[in-house]
């Protein structure tokens, strides 16, 4: 049976969001100073007020979206994901991989009628960490067996030999 799931919004709109619930708080309240919406939702523990953040809810939704959609249990959800990865990967990319090494210093905010907005919001959130958090392609089988174009062959050895580019 289907069930509903969260639908992460675009980054930028989740961080307003946040700003926004902070003014609110602020006018509720009476506080004599606007509070930034990073100390509102620190947890006490750290000194701050413990709200729930937006765009922190929002960053979990949309990186553990995109790992269930590529690892579903249903294979005709899980082939979809990769046939929109690899087109990801190599017609929008140039045969990098969006989500891990360079592919996370690209951005693709340009790109929304071509890759899942949820997708553009993850590796988004996994590139602007301060260190960033790939998602990374642990079985590379069709490599070996022959399954992938041989200019994509070429295009990945150029990507990673020493000297090429970044």
């Amino acid at each position: 049976r289907a069930l509903l799931s969260l639908q992460p919004i675009k980054q930028a709109d989740a961080e307003a969001l946040d700003v926004r619930i902070s003014s609110r708080i602020h006018g509720i309240l009476g506080m004599p100073f606007a509070p930034s919406s990073n100390i509102l939702t620190l947890p006490v523990s750290q000194r701050g007020l413990g709200f729930p953040s937006i765009s922190r809810i929002n960053a979990g939704i949309a990186v553990d979206g995109i790992a269930r959609d590529l690892n579903h249990h249903i294979t005709a959800y899980r082939s979809m994901a990769r046939i929109i990865l690899a087109e990801w990967t190599c017609d929008i990319n140039g045969c990098v991989y969006s989500l891990d090494g360079s592919g996370l210093r690209k951005g693709f905010t340009h790109h929304y009628k071509r890759v899942p907005s949820a997708w553009i919001t993850a590796q988004g959130v996994m590139s602007s960490r301060e260190e960033p958090l790939p998602l990374r392609v642990t079985d590379q089988h069709e490599l070996l067996l022959g399954e992938v174009s041989i200019s994509h062959f070429v295009a990945l050895c150029n990507h990673h030999r020493p000297g090429g580019p970044t």
